[in-house]
């Protein structure tokens, strides 16, 4: 083959067409090798966490939960932390009660680059909170500082101390549960209050608190004060029956429950004072001036108030205490029911009546205001037939009107702060005291319905929010005569 001439190629070089051999492209380089990437990254875990009860408590549950996935298929691995310390990943674990802690989850893969998170967690304390109010000697309201514990003598304990405004923060494993032994002790003046939680406990929002010692007013026409060692073994000892008092009642009332579980505590009173009394039909000539002197004026003055007063048949009847006076049908008097009252009656037989003149009017009285029954325990207007020796009603006395005052202040503390802490209460802390063991008893609400049955041995049980929620403030029933009291005096009826 001939060359191609100078000029031919000259032509070709202006076309740009290349003359002499073709030049050969060097090959791509190959693709980079691919990156290990962590995608689809998920840590979670909740801000808050409720504490534990039975029985993990203190602590609380907290589950961290983490997940991803490698961009070549990798395996993921996957770290927790809580506070710096080792902690598993999705799987249950416990942390302690703190208000602040750090989680951290981290995700590793072979040749990836670490992926973390990090958040805060805190528990929710399970916690009791109550006020507890406290009337001393001189029946004078204060926040006292006490100790509240938890738990039953044989098992974990939990306890707080009251704050100076008588507030308790307590926390317990056993918020929310039913018949979990509970007390707040008291001091060397204060009597001891104990029982077991049931959704009435769980709805007062505080603990009423009486001193150990009630002393007697002062006034012009008390003579000096007496102070008397409240002792509710005492108030609730039972005089003997009798032919002439078949049944009898303790100084506090508490009757058993028809079902034989439990007690039913009177923890009652007369809701307004000055009481009106007045007779159902008129008494007999000269009988009226004395029953003023002898009885209302005789009672004001020794407890410096004015708590009775004459009145009409007609304002008596409508709220007051009504007075009968029949043949026949022995003496017996009766009040409100277990919560607060203002209407009510005694009746009397006119040869009691006779016998005993006022005072045994004072007596009769005296059952259907203070709400008190029959002692044996002191000498006393409320002494009855049982206890040696027999006595006529005397006028009233110091140990009555101190007992009669500490029952008022427990009740003034109940109806400040519509608490359902009661009498009960109060005798199960002087059994626990004595080391001795507590009675049951059926909670009374402040409607005075039966509420549920306290009783030591049974087990523990958790109670619904329900049940625990606080009720709205119900109006006081205008209570009648106590059914009780018929049952036990049936030609009343």
């Amino acid at each position: 083959m001939r060359p191609i001439s100078p000029r031919i190629c000259g032509l070709m070089a202006a076309f740009a067409i290349a003359c002499g051999p073709t030049p050969v492209e060097p090959p791509p380089p190959p693709p980079p090798p691919p990156v290990n990437v962590i995608t689809a990254f998920s840590a979670t875990a909740p801000a808050t966490v409720p504490q534990s009860g039975l029985p993990d408590f203190p602590k609380a549950h907290l589950t961290i939960s983490v997940s991803a996935t490698s961009s070549l298929g990798k395996p993921v691995t996957f770290t927790c932390t809580l506070s710096g310390i080792s902690y598993p990943c999705n799987a249950d674990g416990m942390i302690p009660p703190l208000a602040s802690q750090e989680w951290c989850a981290r995700s590793e893969s072979d040749g990836a680059v670490p992926v973390q998170k990090c958040s805060e967690v805190s528990v929710t304390l399970r916690m009791d909170q109550r006020q507890v109010a406290a009337r001393d000697s001189l029946g004078r309201k204060y926040f006292p500082r006490v100790w509240a514990v938890m738990g039953p003598k044989d098992g974990p304990r939990d306890s707080a101390l009251t704050g100076p405004d008588g507030r308790n923060n307590l926390n317990s494993r056993y918020v929310g549960m039913a018949n979990v032994p509970v007390c707040f002790r008291g001091d060397a003046d204060l009597k001891w209050m104990c029982g077991l939680t049931g959704p009435e406990y769980w709805r007062t929002s505080a603990i009423p608190m009486i001193a150990r010692i009630r002393t007697t007013p002062v006034c012009a026409t008390s003579g000096p004060a007496v102070s008397v060692p409240i002792d509710y073994r005492k108030a609730y000892t039972v005089p003997l029956p009798t032919p002439e008092q078949p049944t009898n009642f303790s100084f506090y009332h508490r009757v058993m429950h028809p079902d034989g579980r439990g007690w039913l505590y009177m923890d009652g009173g007369w809701l307004q004072f000055p009481a009106k009394v007045g007779f159902n039909e008129d008494p007999p000539a000269g009988f009226l001036a004395r029953f003023q002197a002898e009885v209302l004026d005789s009672m004001n003055r020794a407890y410096c108030q004015e708590r009775v007063v004459l009145a009409s048949k007609s304002e008596a009847a409508d709220s007051g205490i009504l007075v009968f006076i029949k043949d026949n049908v022995l003496a017996a008097s009766f009040g409100g029911l277990v919560r607060d009252w203002w209407t009510g009656s005694i009746t009397m037989d006119s040869s009691y009546l006779r016998k005993y003149g006022p005072q045994g009017a004072h007596h009769e009285l005296s059952h259907a205001i203070p709400a008190v029954g029959h002692t044996c325990m002191w000498l006393s207007n409320m002494r009855t037939a049982g206890c040696p020796p027999v006595t006529s009603p005397t006028p009233i006395q110091k140990q009555d009107i101190a007992y009669v005052l500490s029952a008022e202040d427990l009740l003034a503390l109940r109806r400040e702060y519509n608490s359902d802490i009661g009498r009960a209460w109060v005798y199960n802390g002087e059994r626990e005291e004595r080391d001795e063991p507590w009675d049951a008893f059926y909670w009374v609400g402040a409607d005075g319905l039966q509420g549920s049955l306290s009783a030591p041995g049974a087990p523990f049980a958790s109670l619904s929010l329900a049940a625990i929620q606080s009720p709205p403030r119900r109006e006081l029933p205008k209570n009648l005569i106590p059914r009780i009291v018929h049952e036990h005096f049936p030609r009343l009826k």
